[in-house]
């Protein structure tokens, strides 16, 4: 289960670097700027979930009951 969470997490900060480098290295049509910064905001979002998964309450809860599984 822990490579499952962490090969999600690693594709969730590859897409969103991704994203990222696309941003700046393509000329997107002006009619499409709109629709890539929500996607783009999408990812953010689910960066900041990682973040808050690996950093936050979950992984203190983790750290002080290793029995108890905390999805």
């Amino acid at each position: 289960m822990k490579r499952t969470s962490d090969l999600l997490a690693l594709s969730a900060v590859l897409m969103f670097s991704a994203a990222l480098v696309g941003l700046f290295k393509v000329d997107f049509p002006d009619g499409n700027k709109e629709v890539i910064l929500v996607v783009i905001g999408a990812l953010v979002a689910i960066l900041k979930d990682v973040y808050g998964y690996y950093f936050g309450s979950s992984a203190n809860a983790r750290q002080s009951d290793p029995e108890k599984k905390v999805l």
